[in-house]
């Protein structure tokens, strides 16, 4: 199953980066991926469980009808060229009520011309920050603190309604102690909980940034491209998932991209850096140390040792494009079983795969094993940041939490965390963890 990770949270001029807890911001940091879920500003389904529903947030039956009011205050008489006079009479008088309302083809059509005006992209801005913002102040009032959960809140009230929202949040027991763990153990079921979960997770960290490079898509319905770095601007097309895209530029969270001759931008939150254009493969941080100074070196089997001090990835094949596994720490001696150019085939702790020998000093061939035994109560596997020896959401959260100063993380975690070799170890590597817990590595 394809899920979305988003790793950016939202703020302020569509540059995505959340730096405090108010309603507010919570509601700007989850908008996106609401909006991303629910429709374009001219969205219009004419019968949408029970009742039409319209625009970016998907504002249903008698919420919709208050959008289209609020927009044909805007300027009168265009909504009434657009609408025609009887819809349009419909749709101001105050005995009016769209619960059970569906639209026809020729309604449909006019509303949604309406909808694709300035003023009805103004007006849904402002409308969708106001209902979001009241979830949250809605979950707040019944005792709701954590951020994370609120935005995971936000998101489920918008989709099943608020009063659904309250209610499950009544059933979990007490709300002041509710997390987002908690929240979406009591809501899970469907694919846009699992993505909203995994989205909200890193809602409370500001350090994401992006670079040029080539990326992966990881929204399973596609990613929009547009024609500018804003969800306001229009969609030119759609990049399938899992689908990769070279980035040329980067403004905020939004990366340039030419796909099937459309130009235009993404939200790089909805995908993953494979490389970046500075790196090449023989400048992976993680293993520059040490690293043999001869380009003509002939490998052959036997035992070898680590002389990549920060450690050496175990890689799923014989090269740098393939995922990273584990690492084996500093001066480990390893069994090499097979040679393919300048890669070395080992099982280590379990994890069998390659080894660039480029990093590693031959030994001896001797018969003795020295690949690390099983036993041993270290953990080696690549993202682990709490050492339980498995790839959970919880180890994404740690590395979120160290990237935000708010958790310590011994050196050997770190080696293992840094999942894109960069030197570094922040969201960007929460977000591949997650991906990795979310198995799609």
């Amino acid at each position: 199953m394809a899920f979305v990770l988003a790793a950016v949270i939202s703020a302020i001029s569509s540059v995505v980066c959340f730096s405090s807890d108010t309603s507010e911001n919570i509601a700007k940091a989850v908008l996106p991926f609401i909006h991303e879920h629910e429709g374009e500003y001219n969205t219009v389904v004419p019968y949408d469980n029970g009742a039409v529903s319209v625009g970016i947030i998907g504002w249903h039956g008698d919420n919709a009808l208050e959008l289209l009011r609020d927009i044909i205050d805007d300027d009168e008489s265009q909504a009434k060229s657009l609408l025609g006079s009887d819809l349009y009479s419909e749709i101001i008088s105050n005995s009016t009520s769209w619960s059970g309302r569906s639209l026809t083809a020729e309604e449909t059509n006019a509303v949604k011309k309406l909808l694709e005006t300035s003023q009805s992209k103004e007006e849904q801005d402002s409308l969708a920050l106001k209902y979001v913002k009241n979830y949250i102040d809605s979950a707040k009032a019944k005792g709701l603190n954590d951020s994370m959960a609120l935005a995971y809140f936000a998101d489920y009230s918008n989709q099943m309604g608020l009063y659904a929202g309250l209610s499950k949040l009544s059933s979990i027991g007490s709300v002041s102690s509710v997390t987002l763990d908690k929240l979406y153990n009591a809501t899970k079921g469907s694919t846009r909980r699992t993505q909203c979960y995994y989205y909200c997770l890193t809602l409370s960290f500001s350090d994401v940034s992006y670079k040029p490079g080539k990326y992966e898509t990881l929204a399973d319905s596609g990613l929009r491209i547009r024609s500018l770095p804003s969800t306001d601007s229009s969609a030119l097309g759609k990049i399938p998932v899992f689908t990769k895209v070279k980035v040329t530029e980067t403004n905020g969270v939004w990366g340039k991209v030419n796909y099937n001759g459309i130009t235009g931008w993404i939200c790089l939150s909805y995908a993953e850096l494979v490389s970046s254009s500075q790196n090449t493969t023989t400048t992976k941080k993680a293993e520059t140390t040490a690293k043999n100074s001869t380009d003509n070196t002939t490998y052959k089997t036997g035992n070898y040792t680590v002389t990549a001090s920060s450690g050496l990835r175990i890689r799923s094949g014989a090269g740098t494009q393939y995922a990273s596994l584990a690492l084996i720490p500093y001066n480990e001696k390893v069994a090499v079983t097979q040679v393919s150019g300048s890669w070395g085939k080992v099982d280590y702790s379990g994890v069998a795969g390659w080894i660039s020998l480029e990093y590693a000093k031959y030994s001896d061939s001797g018969s003795e094993t020295t690949t690390k035994k099983q036993s041993d109560n270290s953990s080696v596997v690549s993202g682990d940041a709490d050492g339980d020896g498995k790839i959970t959401a919880s180890d994404a959260r740690l590395v979120l939490r160290y990237s935000a100063s708010l958790e310590n993380l011994s050196s050997d975690r770190l080696s293992l965390c840094d999942m894109n070799s960069d030197g570094k170890v922040n969201s960007l590597d929460a977000r591949i963890i997650l991906r990795k817990a979310a198995k799609l590595e």
